[in-house]
């Protein structure tokens, strides 16, 4: 019988309770550069989907579910520590003007699907 050597990943960060990310105006601008663009250089990747998913989440995401889907530590430290998130102990109101971008982007959903 062979013995499979089992790691725990590494997680820096401890968190006490749930934690959100919330997108900023700095992290809807990146988006907004980038979306046209040709090409995404590979280093940025990973960010741009992560901000594209809390766009797509109204802006607010719990970090759990962010690991859970596979961003790294550094991607996270990457989007925090550049302020294109921010994390919060609870969800808050986006501010006004992060709302609206994010409406005009998605759009609202057709009425027939709460039907």
């Amino acid at each position: 019988m062979a013995l499979i050597d089992v790691q725990t990943p590494k997680i820096s960060w401890t968190t006490h309770g749930d934690q959100y990310l919330m997108i900023t105006m700095k992290g809807i601008e990146f988006v907004e550069k980038w979306h046209t663009a040709e090409r995404l250089p590979s280093r940025i990747t990973k960010l741009y989907q992560l901000f594209l998913r809390l766009i797509w989440m109204r802006g607010i995401m719990p970090v759990d579910l962010a690991r859970w889907l596979g961003y790294s530590e550094e991607v996270l430290e990457q989007a925090t520590s550049s302020r294109y998130v921010e994390m919060i102990e609870r969800p808050n109101e986006l501010p006004e003007e992060v709302q609206n971008k994010i409406e005009a982007m998605i759009g609202e959903a057709p009425r027939e699907i709460y039907a």
